[in-house]
């Protein structure tokens, strides 16, 4: 939440002498999780909204619990950057959710596709990075390819529930620069697994200059993070 955030930005304050200001918008989770950024101070914001907060997958339950929070930052290069935090696979292999639990991870992908289409098609100089916990494997869980439908490239063989090709112009999953032996963010059961992401548009990928995760500390979060460095 939004005291959690300025917390840890007075703290960064106070050890480091490095300013960032906390932007979070509440949204749909009732245990209150929400998605949020920590932007550095000197970092002009051009805007800030969330995306898709009151669409519904039924009429009781909300698509997003945590919806997209989207920003516009321009320091040298103008960015469009999307926090995404999307369900999890809790469920999927339960008699009882399996279907409410795919549906509702295919229709959420579904839906930032068309996002991302419509977004590309009105600004297509635009420089877009979709990042955060997308809860999906790569290669896809044999439910539904998320990846894979956020990106323009939905495998339409594996999953059981398969997604349309939304996007004209595909997004590029540029965690596959990472070696592969240390491309995760996660240990299930023992087992590393990739659940972090960060998508970007084509015009966006000659601007890399290094990505990787971190190791897990878990004194802070079970998951790594992930380091990107998008240069001048």
């Amino acid at each position: 939440n939004i005291d959690i955030l300025n917390d840890a930005s007075h703290l960064i304050s106070q050890r480091y002498k490095k300013h960032y200001r906390a932007i979070l918008i509440e949204g749909n989770d009732k245990s209150g999780i929400d998605v949020g950024f920590l932007v550095n101070q000197s970092i002009p914001i051009k805007s800030s909204y969330s995306l898709l907060k009151n669409s519904f997958i039924n009429p009781q339950k909300y698509l997003f619990s945590r919806p997209p929070l989207v920003i516009e930052i321009c320091p040298s290069l103008c960015l469009t950057i999307v926090n995404l935090h999307l369900r999890s696979m809790r469920g999927l292999r339960s008699n009882k959710n399996s279907d409410y639990v795919a549906g509702k991870r295919k229709a959420q992908a579904e839906a930032m596709a068309l996002w991302v289409e419509q977004y590309q098609l009105e600004h297509p100089d635009k420089k877009l990075i979709i990042i955060g916990d997308l809860n999906a494997l790569t290669p896809s869980d044999e439910y539904v390819d998320v990846i894979g439908t956020i990106t323009g490239n939905p495998d339409q063989k594996t999953p059981l529930y398969i997604s349309k090709d939304l996007i004209c112009r595909d997004l590029i999953d540029i965690t596959l620069n990472i070696e592969s032996s240390k491309r995760y963010s996660y240990l299930y059961k023992r087992k590393k697994q990739q659940l972090d992401y960060a998508l970007v548009s084509q015009g966006l990928k000659n601007h890399i200059k290094s990505i990787g995760f971190s190791w897990i500390d878990f004194k802070f979060s079970d998951h790594a993070a992930l380091m990107i460095d998008l240069g001048n």
